[in-house]
């Protein structure tokens, strides 16, 4: 689960959240924001240097970043729309965040740290990084996030070999985040979606093989059939793209109707909003949603009909099918008005015209040809 401020859950051995998170000095902020990055340094610090080599200095850090991303948001509110516009300030102060996460990590690699901190920072930097629109970096790290996994709950080396002292488990919302990650980067291609699916836990581990497993909050304890669900929705959803099933996308992407999607976004909206899952789960869905509509589902409107009027039961079945609205949203009339408009502009539909004297009559003719969409091709994979 992404969170803002370090809580509760890297109990039982990282220290991280016990660190001290009043404001520091201006010296002491100074000197965490000239931290040079790992990748940039000569090698480990001399004794006593402040460096992000240094596990002391990377739990402070945290709470710098942190610090930085309280002060970003009281001036730009989390945004879930990924075609909103931005302000030059705005993309370069949240580039500014990405970057110091980027730095921790880079520290973090170089200290060789695995625990619930690594954990946490990694899910943390993924969920900002979405947020912010910065691709690369999302799916960087991403890509990290398996095997990161995976080496923190194999048992510890040595004579006696010991398990983590919590037992790290996959949350649905960060599956569902990192799998949507997949099928939009990747897209048409479900190649690595699917490959990864495949490979991804299909149970929780029981208490015997992991009998100190701790499994901290509701949504980091996915029972089997939790998992089940996950998977189950993750499939259609991959289905329902490579069959180029429109209206079973509409249903599966809507955060509001869909069953699924609407649990998880419930029990991931913390009240007191220092919890960003959901916000990062809706904006990947958003974000899939934009895809899905230019490539599937606009495609197959302006295929299969030749002609759209506007009246109202009209508009708000092509609303749902273009996934324009969320829910019980009953703007639809606005919202396909603006639709056409917007691909009168591109070439791909004319508006009809009615009598003299009359205006329009509130439709559109589809125009087919070089300057349209003309064929669907279903995702490759």
């Amino acid at each position: 689960m992404c969170s803002w401020r370090a809580r509760g859950r890297a109990q039982g051995g990282s220290n991280y959240s016990n660190a001290n998170t009043s404001r520091r000095p201006a010296t002491h902020q100074q000197q965490l924001q000239w931290l040079s990055s790992p990748s940039r340094s000569d090698g480990p610090p001399k004794a006593g240097e402040a460096s992000l080599f240094n596990i002391a200095t990377q739990n402070q850090y945290w709470v710098f970043i942190h610090d930085k991303v309280d002060t970003f948001v009281k001036r730009f509110p989390i945004s879930t729309n990924p075609r909103e516009s931005r302000t030059e300030q705005e993309v370069e102060l949240g580039q500014n965040i990405v970057i110091l996460f980027r730095k921790l990590r880079e520290g973090v690699i170089a200290s060789k740290r695995v625990d619930l901190f690594t954990i946490e920072l990694y899910e943390t930097s993924a969920c900002w990084s979405i947020l912010l629109r910065d691709s690369a970096q999302s799916t960087s790290i991403l890509s990290q996030l398996p095997e990161l996994l995976q080496k923190y709950n194999r048992p510890r080396p040595g004579p006696q070999a010991s398990r983590p002292e919590a037992q790290w488990a996959w949350t649905p919302s960060m599956t569902v985040i990192y799998f949507l990650h997949l099928l939009r980067t990747k897209w048409p291609s479900q190649v690595e979606f699917l490959a990864a699916l495949s490979s991804h836990p299909q149970r929780r581990r029981t208490a015997s093989e992991h009998p100190r497993a701790i499994l901290p909050t509701t949504d980091a304890s996915p029972t089997d059939d939790t998992i089940h669900v996950v998977r189950a929705y993750l499939t259609s959803l991959a289905t329902a793209i490579r069959r180029t099933n429109y209206f079973t996308l509409a249903t599966l992407l809507d955060p509001v109707n869909n069953t699924f999607l609407s649990s998880i976004l419930r029990s991931n909206a913390g009240g007191n909003g220092h919890d960003i899952s959901a916000k990062t789960l809706l904006m990947s869905v958003n974000q899939l949603r934009e895809i899905v509509r230019d490539d599937i589902a606009w495609r197959y409107v302006h295929v299969a009909y030749r002609e759209v009027s506007m009246r109202e039961e009209v508009s708000r079945w092509l609303a749902h099918r273009l996934l324009l609205v969320d829910g019980d949203d009953d703007d639809w009339k606005g919202l396909v008005g603006a639709w056409m408009e917007k691909h009168v502009e591109k070439g791909e539909v004319v508006k009809k015209e009615a009598g003299p004297g009359h205006g329009t009559s509130g439709s559109w003719i589809m125009r087919r040809g070089a300057q349209g969409p003309t064929a669907v091709s279903p995702p490759v994979g």
